[in-house]
C-alpha cells in the first residue's frame, strides 16, 4: 500500500528546527530517522550524516541537508535559529555518487 509523500525534520537541535521550518518546510520531526519509515518520494531536511545521506538518496528520498560553517566559540552550542541565519546557515540538496576507495600510495 502506498501513502502520500511525508516531509521529516531531522535533528537533535530546537534551533536547527526552527530554522529549518522559517524557511517554510513543515513536517514529521525526528530526532533519529528509522529508515524504514521513509519511502520513495518522501523529502528529509535537516542534520543529515554522509552515511545517512547515501542509503536515503539509494532509496529515492530527497535529502535537504542544513549547511552551517561554524566558528570555533560556536561549536558544541545549541544555536538559536537567530544565530544560524547571522552564519548564513542554508539548506542544500544532496546528491552523492559514490563507490570504494582504493588504497593509494603517497
Amino acid at each position: 500500500m502506498s501513502r502520500l509523500p511525508r516531509t521529516w525534520i531531522v535533528t537533535r537541535h530546537e534551533g536547527a528546527a526552527e530554522f529549518i521550518n522559517s524557511l517554510g518546510y513543515e513536517g514529521i520531526s525526528a530526532q533519529h530517522l528509522d529508515l524504514g519509515e521513509v519511502c520513495v518520494g518522501d523529502t528529509v531536511v535537516g542534520v543529515i550524516s554522509m552515511g545517512m545521506a547515501e542509503k536515503l538518496v539509494n532509496l529515492r528520498v530527497n535529502v535537504i541537508h542544513l549547511y552551517v560553517e561554524l566558528t570555533f566559540k560556536d561549536r558544541g552550542k545549541e544555536l538559536s535559529a537567530a544565530r544560524l541565519a547571522e552564519l548564513n546557515a542554508e539548506l542544500r540538496h544532496v546528491n552523492i555518487s559514490s563507490s570504494r576507495a582504493k588504497k593509494r600510495a603517497f
